[in-house]
C-alpha cells in the first residue's frame, strides 16, 4: 500500500521541523509507504493542478486530500473550493486510487470563516458518502503556533494519532 498526502502547510508541517509533521510521522510508522505532497500556501486549485504529477504518477493505492484553508483566506468561493476537491476525487476514482478527504484544522484567527468552510466540507462529504477525517477532532488552542493557524509539534502529534487510527479503519492496515 502507498498513500500520498496532498495538501498545504497543514500537511507539509509549516513552522515546525518537517520530521515532526503528522504526515512524516505516519511515514516513519513503517506500516505503509507515505509521500508528503504538502506545499505551504497552496490552494485547492494548485493541488488540482499538480494532482497528476504528485499523485497519479506515483501510482498510490490511496490519496489523502486536505486543503481549502488558504482558499478561505484568499476569499475563494466555497463552491469553487469544493468543486476542486470534487475534481481531485474524480481523478482519483478514474485512476483506481482510493481517497480520503481531510477536514482541515480550525483556525484561531479568522475562526468563523474557517469553521464555515469546515462545516460545508463535512456536509459535502456526507452528501457524496465520501470517507473523511476531521483533523481538528482532538486539537485545542494550545496545540497551535502563535499565529493560531498552524499546529505546533503537539498539534501534529495529535493529528498523527487521529489519522493513524482512522487509516487503520479506512485502509484496513
Amino acid at each position: 500500500m502507498q498513500l500520498v498526502c496532498l495538501g498545504d502547510s497543514l500537511t507539509q508541517g509549516y513552522g515546525i521541523e518537517l520530521k515532526e509533521a503528522w504526515c512524516n510521522k505516519l511515514r516513519s510508522s513503517a506500516e505503509i509507504a507515505v509521500y508528503n505532497a504538502g506545499i505551504s500556501g497552496d490552494t485547492t486549485a494548485g493541488m488540482l493542478a499538480r494532482f497528476t504529477h504528485d499523485v497519479i504518477s506515483r501510482k498510490p493505492t490511496h490519496v489523502f486530500i486536505m486543503g481549502g484553508t488558504n482558499d478561505v483566506y484568499l476569499k475563494v468561493r466555497t463552491a469553487d473550493t469544493l468543486a476542486n476537491i470534487y475534481a481531485m476525487v474524480h481523478q482519483a476514482k478514474f485512476h483506481g486510487i482510493d481517497f480520503i478527504i481531510g477536514v482541515p484544522t480550525r483556525a484561531y484567527s479568522d475562526q468563523a470563516e474557517v469553521d464555515a468552510y469546515r462545516e460545508a466540507l463535512v456536509h459535502f462529504c456526507n452528501e457524496h458518502e465520501y470517507k473523511y477525517i476531521d483533523m481538528a477532532s482532538n486539537l485545542v488552542r494550545e496545540d497551535f503556533l502563535e499565529d493560531g493557524v498552524h499546529p505546533s509539534v503537539s498539534g501534529h502529534n495529535k493529528m498523527y494519532d487521529t489519522v493513524h487510527s482512522q487509516l487503520i479503519k479506512f485502509m484496513k492496515i
